[in-house]
């Protein structure tokens, strides 16, 4: 399934895709667990302001920055 969002950058597509095409791998076969989490205040303000540059949910774009930061690590 693909997701179209004409007002996003390409590169915010492919990283929505990639982890749209991984989800179905997912680590915990029984789907996701809903979590509370706090945030500083001025922080949560950068992230839901690069949420809304490139188009998606607070949600997906903690998603996507988690993922890229697992990436990242060396394992």
């Amino acid at each position: 399934m693909t997701i179209k969002v004409p007002h996003v950058a390409k590169s915010s597509e492919s990283r929505a895709a990639a982890f749209i095409a991984g989800a179905s791998n997912s680590c915990d076969p029984g789907g996701k667990t809903t979590v509370n989490m706090r945030f500083d205040a001025a922080l949560l303000a950068r992230v839901d302001g690069a949420a809304r540059r490139q188009g998606i949910s607070r949600t997906a774009w903690l998603h996507v920055a988690a993922a890229q930061a697992l990436e990242e690590e060396p394992r």
